[in-house]
Parts: structure tokens; C-alpha cells; sequence
């Protein structure tokens, strides 16, 4: 499940150091690059809400292996694309398979795991796959630097194939709550209702998308930012990228270790208050006049360890008041997620890239929505 999840989240980061060279071989702008990692996140989001109602209805195994096939094309396409138009399609279609790899191997793990234990195993597993994933843009920074972005597309091609591998042989079902009426109409919208009346539900899921906005903020504005206003090379930009994969890391392993003394909630406000802090520090450095690697990246780690606080205990909070519809809980949690990052990414590429001002406020913003929403929700249930 960490190879499968790392999928995703791999496909979307990969490719990052490119996207100045992308605009420029394509014939394009660094905008229309920049919306290639938004529509991704769109295709991502959507197909969510399809993968995790089947998956409670006719188990988790089978919707896993389509969404592997379905991105192992899109990878395809993207590899052969000439044009930024369909280089677009191409990622459009990486992100309806995508949408499997995320929502699925987290059900899979409510189906094994519950209470603290889960929330214990899904920082291990972020644990793991955040080191698998550190290496991404740095590894895509050496791909452009000497063969091309297009050496991206072949990589990511390559692990789908993997990863699809690795599920159809070593991957048992494990849902033992089929329920095949769970397709019917009135029994989707029943399952939806259960969940959207769930002040808890909505809380830990403001959470959990708010947090992953701030993320696809940096996402889409760094790689830009850093390479075309700041000097650095693609491969610069990739070493500097480890330093988010230690901070999620290292945010992970404290959580998994802290959360069972701490507990889940508090945990996780402190997670968002660690990304409001990052938002301000972001902000004051550009008022000051900075705009450099070091009053970039400090802020950006800050989010990363902030962000490995909410989401494994956002998850926890979430999907142990639904064993039954686990499916459906992960695929309505996830898809509002990666829906709020697309967002989030198209806003902040509509904006100007000659200062990280923009990256700022969506930190602050993304962490104050979220902070609000959990008061009025889980917080006022608690009281």
C-alpha cells in the first residue's frame, strides 16, 4: 500500500524541476505548465468519488487494479504529447487512474487497522512513503537536467507498471463488508447523507483539504519561483525538495509516537497553527524585502512537518465512526481534498510568480478555514 500510495503523490511531483522547460519546449507559458499539475489534481479528485463506492460494494482489489491501468495510459499519452493541449489530456488521464491510489489503499487500511493503531500505522506509512517521495523531484531534476522532461513520463510509465504488478499478484481483498446495493442510487445518497450531516465528518475533512491546499500552493508556485525569479538549476531545485520529505518525516514519526499520549485532536490543531505560522513567517519576509532559497524554504518545511501532524490524524478522526461504508468515507474525504489542492493550484497560477506573497497567503488562509471550521464542528461536539 506505501508503493501504491506513493503513486499518486509521485506523479504529481516528479515532474515538477520541468515545468519552466516543459512551457518552453511546448511552445507555452509557465502558467499553461503550471495548470498541467492542476488538471492532474482535478482528474485525481473526481474519479475518487467513483473508486471508493465500488470498492465498498464489490471489494477493494479490483477498482485498484483499473485506476493502475487507467494512469499507466494517461502516463502514455503524456510521454507522447507534443502540445501543451495533450500534454493536459495526458495528465487529466494520470489522475483519473491516480484517484484509485489514494482513497483505496487508505480504506484497505481502515479495513485492517482501527482507533490509535490506525492512526499509529498511517504515520509509518506516510513515514515511508514521504522518503520515497523526498526523492522524486530531485531524481526529475536530474531526468530534465540530462535526458529531458520527457524522461519523467517514461519513469512515471514505469512504476505504474510496477505498482500495477505488485497489486494483481501480492495484494489479497480485504474488505469483508461487501455490499453490492451500495451502488444502488438511494443508497449512495444515503451513505452521503450519513457522512455530510457528521459535524465530525466535516470537520476532520476541512482539516485534511485546507492542509493539502497550502501544499499544492507551494507545489505549484515553487518550482517556478525557485528556478525563474531565484536562479536555481533543476537539479538545485530538486536537492532543496529532500528538505520537505525529511520535514514530513520527521512531523510523521513524532505524530505516530506522540498522538497515542496527545491525542488525535490537539495533535492536529497544532499541526495547523504550525502552517499559520509558516504563512506569516512567508509574508513578513517579502514586506522585509527577501526573496531568496532561505526565506522560501524555512516557511515551506514549516508547512511539510505542519501537514504530517493533520493528515494521518484527520484520517483517523474521520474513518473509525464508518467501518461499513470506509469506502465511501475515504473516497468523499480525498476527492474534497485533492478538489480543494486543484483549487488552490489554479489560483495561485493565475497569480503573479515574482514573489512568494502569493504562497504566503494561501498558507495563512488555508490554515485559518481550516482552524475555523474544526472549532465550529468537532470542537463544539467535544464541549
Amino acid at each position: 500500500m506505501v508503493l501504491v500510495s506513493s503513486l499518486g503523490q509521485l506523479t504529481s511531483d516528479l515532474y515538477l524541476p520541468s515545468l519552466p522547460a516543459i512551457a518552453t519546449d511546448l511552445h507555452s507559458n509557465n502558467q499553461a505548465a503550471q495548470w498541467t499539475l492542476s488538471i492532474y489534481m482535478l482528474g485525481f479528485a473526481i474519479t475518487q468519488l467513483l473508486y471508493g463506492p465500488i470498492s465498498d460494494a464489490l471489494g477493494r482489489r479490483k477498482p485498484l487494479l483499473i485506476g493502475l491501468m487507467v494512469g499507466l495510459v494517461g502516463g502514455v499519452i503524456c510521454f507522447f504529447a507534443h502540445h501543451i493541449q495533450s500534454l493536459m489530456i495526458g495528465r487529466l488521464v494520470q489522475g483519473l487512474g491516480a484517484g484509485a491510489t489514494l482513497s483505496l489503499p487508505a480504506a484497505i487500511l481502515r479495513d485492517i487497522f482501527e482507533g490509535k493503531n490506525l492512526a499509529k500505522y498511517s504515520s509509518y506509512a506516510a513515514l515511508i512513503g514521504a522518503g520515497v517521495l523526498a526523492l522524486g523531484p530531485l531524481l526529475g531534476g536530474y531526468l530534465q537536467e540530462y535526458s529531458g522532461w520527457r524522461a519523467d513520463f517514461f519513469l512515471m510509465m514505469i512504476y505504474s507498471a510496477i505498482a500495477l504488478l505488485v497489486v494483481f499478484w501480492l495484494v489479497p481483498e480485504t474488505n469483508a463488508h461487501k455490499h453490492p446495493e451500495n451502488l444502488r442510487s438511494s443508497i449512495i445518497k444515503q451513505n452521503l447523507g450519513i457522512l455530510f450531516v457528521s459535524p465530525v465528518f466535516i470537520g476532520y475533512c476541512a482539516c485534511s483539504l485546507f492542509a493539502y491546499g497550502a501544499i499544492l500552493a507551494w507545489l505549484t508556485s515553487g518550482p517556478i519561483l525557485l528556478q525563474t525569479v531565484v536562479g536555481l538549476s533543476p537539479v538545485s531545485f530538486g536537492w532543496l525538495y529532500i528538505l520537505t520529505g525529511m520535514a514530513f518525516s520527521l512531523g510523521a514519526f513524532s505524530n505516530g509516537k506522540a498522538v497515542g499520549t496527545i491525542g488525535i485532536q490537539r495533535m492536529l490543531q497544532f499541526g495547523l497553527m504550525i502552517i499559520l505560522l509558516a504563512g506569516v513567517l512567508m509574508a513578513g519576509s517579502k514586506f522585509l524585502g527577501y526573496v531568496n532559497v532561505f526565506v522560501i524554504m524555512l516557511p515551506v518545511v514549516l508547512v511539510m512537518f505542519g501537514a504530517s501532524w493533520v493528515f494521518p490524524n484527520a484520517s483517523a478522526g474521520i474513518f473509525q465512526p464508518f467501518p461499513k461504508i470506509a469506502g465511501t468515507a475515504a473516497a468523499v474525504f480525498y476527492s474534497a481534498r485533492v478538489l480543494a489542492g486543484s483549487i488552490f493550484s489554479g489560483m495561485v497560477a493565475l497569480t503573479p510568480n515574482h514573489s512568494q506573497l502569493p504562497m504566503a497567503f494561501a498558507f495563512m488562509l488555508s490554515a485559518l478555514l481550516a482552524l475555523g471550521v474544526f472549532y465550529f464542528t468537532v470542537g463544539r461536539c467535544q464541549k
